[in-house]
């Protein structure tokens, strides 16, 4: 994560690494609505909010366990 964030952000390098896949699969995600869409913090710097994923990985889980 770069360092001039709060830790509440995370960059689509940082947020593709919590979750295991490439940054490509990230956008591929994002495109076809499967994950939350970022924020725009300037013309050129995207970040998900910290919170975002940890509700998309409980989901995920929750998901995951009503199919049992």
């Amino acid at each position: 994560m770069s360092s001039d964030l709060p830790a509440r952000f995370l960059t689509a390098g940082a947020t593709s690494a919590e979750l295991g896949i490439s940054e490509a699969t990230l956008t591929k995600w994002v495109a076809a609505g499967e994950f939350p869409k970022p924020l725009r913090l300037g013309l050129r710097k995207l970040v998900w909010q910290r919170c975002d994923l940890e509700q998309y990985i409980e989901s995920r889980i929750a998901e995951r366990d009503s199919s049992k």
